[in-house]
């Protein structure tokens, strides 16, 4: 009769523990021939010993030696590996933290890149402002003077058509030089030409604006450069978070 025959024959086993009693035998028989096997090597050793006139004592002292230094290698090999598993955690942990600050620096350069690029059109916007209200007073100037305004014709029709900020600035050059040829001979204004006094000065007023909000807009484009162009900046830029000056 087999082994499962025989349990099933025994009123006690149920039929679905059959597999786990012939394991937990199996265990039990496992650990009854290591007992054995241990006791058939102390034998030897003890025979040993009286061959080699060794104390049996010391034997059992070597024995006991021998599993300590055993199981302490074992612990030694279990903490290395939890400190290469702490490694490869930390090493994974600092990548992950790199990765977060990395994006977190990178989101916060194309924040800087959107402020300075705003900047920077605000203050394009104000500069044109300055060269259309330049541009309008020249033609008026020179009429108001008793010259030719259609002499200027071209130059104003030239600005009206400049498409970017560029251009315009290059026509409303070309414009004011066309004023003061057109200007240069006609006798100056004098105390009673009052209204061509205050357009000469609301000019002059005009032309110093000019000026300086070509400043500030330069100031503000260079602000928008400078925060493109940092390391973090370059990365925002390449990876579309914010718009390069450049283009």
């Amino acid at each position: 009769m087999g082994i499962r025959e025989e349990l099933r024959a025994r009123p006690n086993v149920r039929e679905d523990d059959i597999d786990d009693i012939i394991e937990i035998a199996a265990r039990f028989q496992d650990e009854q021939y290591a007992a054995e096997e241990g006791e058939r090597r102390m034998d030897a050793l003890r025979k040993t010993a009286e061959e080699l006139d060794i104390d049996p004592a010391y034997l059992d002292q070597a024995v006991t030696q021998l599993a300590e230094q055993r199981a302490a290698a074992a612990r030694q090999k279990a903490a290395a590996s939890r400190i290469g598993l702490y490694a490869v955690l930390s090493a994974s942990a600092v990548l992950v933290l790199s990765l977060l600050t990395g994006g977190v620096l990178v989101s916060s350069a194309a924040s800087d890149i959107s402020v300075a690029q705003a900047e920077a059109a605000k203050a394009e916007t104000r500069l044109v402002q300055a060269l259309d209200r330049q541009a309008s007073l020249a033609p008026q100037l020179v009429a108001l003077a008793g010259g030719d305004h259609a002499t200027m014709r071209g130059a104003s029709e030239a600005y009206r058509d400049a498409r970017n900020l560029s251009e315009k600035k290059d026509a409303a050059a070309a414009l004011s030089l066309a004023m003061a040829e057109a200007l240069a001979g006609l006798p100056p204004a004098t105390d009673a030409d009052q209204a061509r006094l205050n357009l000469q000065y609301e000019l002059t007023g005009s032309q110093n604006r000019v000026s300086t909000e070509s400043a500030r807009y330069e100031e503000a484009r260079l602000g928008w450069e400078g925060a493109a162009r940092t390391t973090t900046g370059r990365a925002a830029v390449g990876l579309g978070l914010a718009d390069d000056p450049a283009d």
